[in-house]
């Protein structure tokens, strides 16, 4: 009895060589070397620790997502892993995601149901091997304010500068409408109560002429040019209207009362201060120094320089902002229309206000310190060059933005203590990236701002919270359901295939029901077979690598008529005598879609419907983290199941206990195979691969690199540069 049993074993492995001992395809051209250690993984499973800020003492669970793009304001984001998290218990979990992955989209809900959203960036480190990838949130809860972060109140009207400012005695006074040049090293006064409506000519090459305006000076259509070294100085009773003020020398300009201009030119390193009330329809600033600690409004403002400095410390009302280059300081309330800026510097301190209607920015870095507000209340533009929005100091600033939109690569970018709040926003596609996040830095929805700043005499009230006012409550456990990753078999192995990829295929979604405390109670495999262009009979199933079978609590198939007599399963739903955990997909491929013959199927041209089934697996210990890497499809020729079976994995994955140990043998003997790795050729060809999407099958007979052009400069790199060669499909 036993003789006949072995020699028909024997007879099942030279049946397999001989009858595809003539087919040896290969992947690549001659002369094309794939690294030895490639593995031709499109994925890499990292860990994640997720640390939250949590504004209720541990008392409540918060809940975290990790996505793969941008699930506020994109469609399609695909969730890769979420759990709960508080004070004392971080959020940790494995994650698999793609190989070319630069960012994980991390979003927070808190226990009051308010959401915010950051991004974590993927490292080369966590790319090359499994590595920790952490996170501290701050986005989400009442923000809590250290003392030295409080708003602080500017001192208004310059009274301090204007009490060290005193008109000489020896000034000359000057009154009616005569013109008046000015000598050097001279003082002149209009004198309260008096009025003069004449022009003073200052750029006469006189210097250190000082003028002084206790009265009034009204000559709207005269335009005073200031000399080298002189000056002028409005005093608190004082006011001026003139159509313009030249300044382009070193000189003095400041103002205490009211000044009203048509033009205002300020060059050549010059300072203009304002402590006082000043209209200007047209302000010009080059390398100059306008410095507002009174009221001030303007119509236009310009610059395109580098070295000019507008710093507002009192109340600054622009119509229309051109700034290039310059930088604009604002230290209390400070509002602006329309601004245009290119390559500035705005800074907004703790406590005040920047509040603008319409922003178009292009290269700008925005600086916010602890409880400063920007607030763009009709939209905000950013072009290509890149423009940052930051955040310093230990509390957060909030950035309130009614629409942003942005075109360019990464044109805008949020980074440090600062808060976004925003609905509606460019999305980021998966990898067509607008806007980074850096954490802690966060976007939540226009409506849910979490930042409590107190008002001040800057910042027009502050920030009220208006998040959701409810009670807090624990966020419940999800159950995450992951996209698919689709699994592509040739099914000639130990020989090589014509590489067409699609004589098995089939994508599985991994959907995962957790408890509290993150760990995997069970699982739910959807899986959907889409191709069959094999020339045999086969059978499929998955190996859940390094979950043994004792932990197995049960199985349950939608489908368990396809399984058919390819499987012997135990009563608990698993294949008998295996380590660890295999459960059956089909058993005869052909016939699940009622073909008798061995025809080839594809479900992409809409001759069939794919095959749909359900995989529902409980454990009887919970799992810490499960992972698509788990997932070890693999499909077997019927015919040899009794042999002991020639199975066919992924490369970098291992055989079942029910793999033929004289088949294995045979082929590494025979150089079929690698020596590292029978699921490859001696040239590193394989027979299976995995993708982190639905993956389009290439049609029969046509291999893999005709239908994606990208495949093999991959393969050639050992999977370092066009990683995404699955989204380039070509028919």
């Amino acid at each position: 009895m036993l003789f006949p049993i072995l020699f028909a074993s024997c007879s099942k492995i030279e049946d397999l060589y001989e009858e595809k001992k003539n087919e040896s395809n290969s992947l690549f051209p001659t002369g094309v070397n794939i690294p030895q250690n490639f593995n031709w993984s499109t994925t890499k499973e990292v860990e994640i620790n997720i640390t939250v800020n949590d504004q209720y003492d541990g008392k409540f669970d918060y809940l975290i997502e990790l996505y793969n793009s941008d699930p506020l304001f994109a469609e399609n984001a695909q969730l890769l892993g979420a759990g709960l998290a508080k004070a004392g218990k971080d959020y940790l979990d494995k994650i698999d995601i793609p190989s070319a992955l630069e960012y994980i989209y991390v979003k927070q809900t808190d226990p009051k149901g308010n959401s915010s959203l950051t991004m974590l960036k993927v490292t080369e480190a966590v790319l090359k091997q499994s590595s920790l990838l952490n996170g501290n949130l701050k986005g989400s809860g009442k923000i809590r304010m250290s003392t030295s972060d409080q708003p602080k109140t500017v001192a208004l009207g310059g009274l301090g500068a204007l009490s060290a400012r005193q008109v000489p005695a020896d000034a000359i006074a000057i009154s009616g409408s005569n013109d008046v040049s000015l000598q050097s090293n001279k003082s002149y006064v209009v004198k309260e109560n008096s009025t003069f409506t004449g022009n003073i000519i200052a750029n006469n090459g006189s210097t250190n002429a000082l003028v002084y305006i206790e009265g009034v000076w009204n000559a709207p259509n005269n335009t005073l040019d200031i000399g080298a070294s002189n000056g002028l100085f409005v005093m608190q009773k004082g006011s001026v209207k003139l159509a313009g003020i030249k300044q382009n020398t070193q000189g003095s300009l400041e103002s205490y009362g009211r000044i009203e201009l048509d033009a205002l030119s300020i060059t050549n390193e010059v300072v203009y201060r304002n402590f006082g009330e000043m209209t200007v329809r047209i302000a010009s600033i080059s390398n100059g120094s306008l410095i507002n600690f009174g009221k001030a409004i303007i119509g236009e403002i310009e610059s395109t320089t580098s070295s000019t400095l507008i710093q507002n410390q009192g109340t600054l009302m622009v119509s229309t902002a051109n700034l290039t280059n310059a930088t604009l300081l604002t230290n209390c309330h400070t509002e602006i229309a329309t601004f245009i800026n290119n390559g500035a510097k705005v800074k907004v301190a703790s406590g005040a206000l920047l509040s603008i209607g319409t922003l178009q920015s292009n290269g700008t870095t925005y600086t916010l310190e602890a409880t400063a507000i920007m607030d763009v209340k009709k939209k905000a533009y950013f072009s290509d060059n890149k423009s940052f929005v930051e955040g310093i100091g230990n509390n957060f600033a909030l950035v309130r933005m009614s629409k942003v939109e942005i075109v360019g690569w990464e044109a805008l970018n949020y980074i440090g203590n600062v808060q976004i709040a925003c609905s509606q926003h460019t999305p980021n596609g998966q990898w067509d990236r607008k806007y980074t996040i850096t954490s802690p830095a966060t976007i939540v929805p226009l409506d849910q701002t979490t930042l409590e700043i107190p008002a001040s005499a800057c910042n027009q009230g502050g920030n009220n919270d208006d998040a959701n006012g409810s009670n807090p409550e624990n966020q419940t456990p999800p159950e995450v359901a992951l996209e698919p990753y689709t699994f592509a078999f040739e099914d000639n192995w130990p020989k090589k295939g014509d590489y067409d990829m699609n004589d098995f295929g089939v994508e599985i979604r991994v959907a995962k029901t957790q408890n509290r405390e993150n760990k995997v109670l069970k699982v739910k495999l959807s899986a959907k077979i889409t191709s069959v262009g094999a020339a045999r009979r086969l059978a499929a199933a998955i190996q859940l690598d390094g979950i043994s079978v004792e932990n197995i609590k049960s199985v349950k198939y939608s489908r368990s008529d396809l399984l058919g007599q390819a499987f012997s399963l135990d009563s608990k739903g698993i294949e008998k005598d295996q380590r660890y955990a295999v459960v059956g997909l089909v058993g005869d491929a052909h016939r699940a879609f009622g073909i008798s013959q061995v025809a080839f199927i594809s479900t992409q041209n809409g001759s069939f419907k794919p095959i749909e089934l359900d995989i529902t697996i409980e454990f009887n210990a919970p799992l810490d983290g499960f992972t698509q890497k788990a997932l070890n499809p693999f499909i077997f020729t019927e015919s040899q199941n009794s042999a002991g079976r020639s199975e066919i994995h992924q490369v970098g994955y291992s055989a079942t206990d029910k793999m033929n140990i004289a088949l294995k043998e045979k082929a590494v003997k025979a150089g079929d195979v690698s020596v590292s790795d029978i699921f490859k050729t001696e040239m590193g060809e394989p027979w299976a691969l995995s993708v982190p999407i639905s993956f389009q099958f290439p049609t029969e007979g046509r291999d893999i690199t005709k239908h994606y052009p990208k495949f093999m400069e991959w393969a050639k790199s050992g999977g370092v540069i066009q990683t995404l060669w699955y989204n380039d499909f070509q028919k």
